[in-house]
């Protein structure tokens, strides 16, 4: 007979793309750390840092539209406070 050890066999998971774009996203648009929004998503905080390497056009553009996004964000609400 086997024992428990034997039979069990870690399996890694696989993310889509689209999941490691979004999660790199969300962690670098919401100002957390990596640790806590790898927590949030049940992840381990190195692979987001591992998926936030830019491999592609597509990555590199994904990261500059989001910064491009909290920039024009960032400008509003500093006008919004000027104004008073």
């Amino acid at each position: 007979m086997k024992s428990i050890k034997e039979n069990s066999v870690k399996t890694r998971r696989q993310f889509a793309e689209t999941f490691k774009r979004e999660a790199v996203q969300i962690w670098l648009a919401s100002g957390k750390s990596a640790e806590v929004i790898a927590q949030e998503l049940g992840l381990h905080a190195d692979r987001l840092y591992a998926w936030k390497k830019p491999g592609s056009v597509a990555d590199l553009q994904s990261q500059l539209d989001t910064a491009l996004r909290e920039n024009r964000h960032l400008r509003e609400q500093r006008d919004i406070l000027k104004k008073r």
